[in-house]
C-alpha cells in the first residue's frame, strides 16, 4: 500500500486539472427539423441523437423532447440541442420550456444563418406561452453545488454533486451546466492537491476527515466522467492518505 502511496505521490502535485476538453469531439449532422448543415448545427456523437431524431419524426414529441434535454444536460455547449429540444417541446405543447430553450440556442449559436426563421419561431412559442419562467429549474441547486464544492462536500445529497443530480432532475438546461462541472472537478482537484502538500507540512498537516471527504468526492465523480490520468493519480493520492492517516 505504501508503494502505491508514494507512486501516487510523485505524480499528483505537477498534474494539471482536467477540463470540458477531454470529452468526446462532437460529429457534425443536421438537427431535427433544420436544413443545410451549418456549424452550430453539430450534434454530438452520442447514440441517444438518434433516438431522439427517430422519436421526433415518428411525432413522438414528448420522448423526443425528454431525450434531447438529457443530451443537452449532457452536452450542454452544443446549439443544435437546445433547438432540438425547443422545437420538440414546442409540439409537444410546451411553449413555456421552448421559449427557454430557443433562448439558449441563440445565445450559444450567436448569429447562425437562418437567424430570422430561429426568431420567428421563438416568437410563436412566446405567443402561446402562459408565463415564461426567467430560467430553467434548478438554479438554485447548481447554486449550492458550488458552494459545497467550496466548503470540501462532494458526496451525498447534501453535496456538490448532490446538488448538480438535484439540478438535473429538476430539469435545469444551459451552459452553465458545463461550467459548474469543470468548477467542481477544478475545485476538488485544487483541494486534494493542497491535501498533498499539507500532508508534508507537520504544522498545518491535513486531518483525516478532510482526507475522507476528498476519497469520497473522488468516489462521487467517477462515473459522472472518465478520469484523466491526472485525476486517477490524485484519487489514487486521496485513497492512499486516508490509509496512513487511519494508520493502516
Amino acid at each position: 500500500m505504501r508503494t502505491l502511496v508514494m507512486l501516487a505521490l510523485a505524480l499528483a502535485p505537477g498534474l494539471a486539472a482536467a477540463t470540458d476538453d477531454d470529452a468526446p469531439a462532437p460529429r457534425s449532422e443536421d438537427a431535427p427539423g433544420a436544413g443545410e448543415l451549418r456549424p452550430e448545427d453539430r450534434l454530438p456523437d452520442d447514440p441517444a441523437v438518434a433516438q431522439g431524431k427517430a422519436a421526433y419524426n415518428e411525432g413522438r414529441y414528448n420522448e423526443a423532447a425528454r431525450v434531447f434535454l438529457q443530451l443537452a444536460q449532457r452536452h450542454p455547449h452544443l446549439p443544435a440541442l437546445y433547438r432540438a429540444l425547443a422545437r420538440s417541446r414546442t409540439w409537444a405543447g410546451e411553449p413555456e420550456g421552448a421559449v427557454l430553450a430557443y433562448q439558449a440556442y441563440l445565445k450559444l449559436a450567436g448569429e447562425p444563418a437562418d437567424k430570422a426563421k430561429v426568431e420567428a419561431e421563438l416568437e410563436l412559442a412566446r405567443r402561446k406561452a402562459a408565463k415564461i419562467p426567467a430560467a430553467p429549474p434548478g438554479g438554485d441547486a447548481l447554486d449550492a453545488a458550488v458552494a459545497y464544492a467550496g466548503a470540501g462536500t462532494f458526496s451525498g445529497p447534501n453535496s456538490a454533486y448532490g446538488q448538480l443530480d438535484a439540478a438535473l432532475e429538476a430539469g435545469y438546461f444551459g451552459p452553465r451546466l458545463g461550467e459548474v462541472r469543470t468548477q467542481i472537478a477544478d475545485t476538488l482537484a485544487s483541494q486534494s492537491r493542497d491535501a498533498v502538500a499539507r500532508w508534508y507540512q507537520p504544522e498545518a498537516q491535513v486531518d483525516a476527515a478532510t482526507l475522507l471527504r476528498l476519497q469520497a468526492g473522488w468516489a462521487a465523480q467517477a462515473p459522472r466522467r472518465a478520469p484523466t490520468p491526472a485525476e486517477s493519480a490524485l484519487a489514487a493520492a486521496m485513497k492512499g492518505l486516508a490509509h496512513l492517516a487511519a494508520g493502516e
